[in-house]
This record gives C-alpha cells, sequence and structure tokens, in this order.
C-alpha cells in the first residue's frame, strides 16, 4: 500500500497546489498546473519521494493521480 500523504505532498508541492488540496482529482491537461512543465515537476518529485527511476513508458501513462498511484504500486512497490 502506498504513502498516501507522501504522494499527496509531492503533487501539491510540484504543482503548487494550497496546502489541503486534495490531489485525487487531477489529471494532465485538465488540471491547469499540471502542464507539460508541471509534469516534469512532478515526476521530478515522485523520483525524489520514492527513491525511484521511472522507466519511460510509466512517465507517458502517469497521465491522472489514480495512474501515478498504480503505477507507482505495481512497478516499484513505493510503500514506504
Amino acid at each position: 500500500m502506498i504513502d498516501t500523504e507522501k504522494l499527496d505532498q509531492a503533487f501539491r508541492s510540484a504543482l503548487a497546489l494550497p496546502d489541503g488540496t486534495d490531489p485525487s482529482s487531477t489529471a494532465f491537461a485538465v488540471t491547469p498546473e499540471w502542464d507539460s512543465v508541471g509534469h516534469l515537476q512532478l515526476l521530478a518529485a515522485i523520483e525524489e519521494v520514492y527513491a525511484v527511476t521511472l522507466a519511460n513508458e510509466d512517465v507517458a501513462d502517469m497521465v491522472d493521480y489514480a495512474a501515478v498511484r498504480r503505477i507507482l504500486e505495481e512497478k516499484y512497490g513505493a510503500g514506504t
């Protein structure tokens, strides 16, 4: 199981979302802050928080919060 608070904080920090914002409904190109630059910032934050190097195919599939969470759990065992 993934540490949701760590993931939420990575989203808030990378996308400059206000504290307390629930990022679970964010999506690339839907959430204004999650544009191409925001995507790169989010990927960097995730790699730092979970100490992983994301594969290119995973980067392309990380299009919304749920997909990010699923990929981290399934492929990287990012539970801590």
